[in-house]
């Protein structure tokens, strides 16, 4: 009798802990929190690396002084496009002129020399090895140039952007990706990938990356060696339901805010970058940011009086 009684008491006991707990939970129910709330609305969502990189050409190479002499006259500036073989500056062939005439002067006949005097002449001046763009002068006009100094530089129309990339970066990128560029924080057009060498240790920093080229798709008016940011684009998606990457909890789940109460609800996210989130919701449902209770009624921090 004793022991149906104290069990009796226990149950009684628990009930009543019961009752109070939920009674707590209840009132804690409908103690409105202060959230932030968010609308599933239409966006575009870029999964994309960045990294950064270099200007160059894609061909390069150095006009040379054909013969030591003064720079009688320049023909070319720096952007100017020349074709191969066209002159690009004149040497002073005064003194080449000044041994032609005191070999007339001497009654020699020029005969067999004739080849050694065009010769002469023609190495003063100096000619294009290339079909490109002039990207610098090496000298002026009254400069000193020796045979075999470097004179101007020249390169091919086609830049390109040289960027050293970390190996768990590079894994992601492939042949034919588009990738956003930007000077300084402001944005100048599109690149695609051309090329993705192979993972091998820096030789400064002993790190493992590869070198991938990026070829612009409009020339770029800044200079070689000229520093460029890239944002290459894994994957995009536009005009999808989003929400801010926030807003999905670890378990693929939103907070759905309906007549003022919480309710928890699968979310899948479809593709993700740094910001929002496509996901798998109708457009314009609401959906409070953190953790809830189910059931738990909120109020909009904009409706919040300070």
């Amino acid at each position: 009798m004793r022991r149906r009684a104290k069990l009796s008491l226990w149950m009684i006991l628990l009930t009543m802990a019961w009752v109070v707990g939920m009674a707590f939970v209840t009132a804690d129910r409908d103690t409105a929190a202060q959230a932030k709330l968010v609308q599933v609305e239409r966006g575009d969502v870029v999964q994309a690396v960045a990294i950064s990189g270099r200007v160059s050409y894609a061909d390069e190479t150095i006009a040379y002084a054909p013969s030591s002499g003064t720079v009688a006259e320049v023909y070319v500036q720096p952007g100017d496009r020349v074709m191969e073989g066209e002159a690009l500056l004149r040497l002073d062939a005064s003194l080449q002129e000044q041994a032609l005439s005191a070999f007339i002067a001497n009654g020699e006949t020029l005969g067999a020399y004739a080849e050694q005097v065009r010769s002469a002449l023609e190495d003063t001046v100096l000619r294009a090895p290339m079909t490109g763009n002039i990207r610098q002068l090496m000298t002026q006009e009254q400069a000193l140039l020796t045979a075999g100094a470097p004179a101007m530089l020249l390169s091919s129309s086609q830049q390109e952007i040289v960027c050293t990339v970390a190996e768990v970066d590079v894994q992601r990128i492939r042949e034919g990706m588009w990738a956003r560029l930007y000077v300084s924080g402001e944005s100048r057009g599109l690149a695609w990938v051309a090329s993705v060498g192979e993972v091998e240790a820096d030789a400064l920093t002993g790190l493992m990356v590869s070198t991938v080229i990026l070829t612009p798709e409009l020339t770029l008016d800044i200079p070689a060696g000229a520093s460029v940011d890239a944002e290459i684009i894994l994957a995009s998606q536009e005009d999808v339901p989003t929400l801010p990457v926030e807003a999905v909890t670890e378990r693929g789940t939103v907070w759905w805010v309906s007549d003022g109460r919480c309710t928890e609800i699968p979310a899948e996210i479809v593709l993700s970058d740094e910001i929002r989130a496509w996901v798998t919701l109708p457009e314009g449902i609401t959906v409070a940011l953190g953790e809830w209770s189910e059931g738990q009624r909120i109020v909009p921090m904009s409706e919040v009086q300070p």
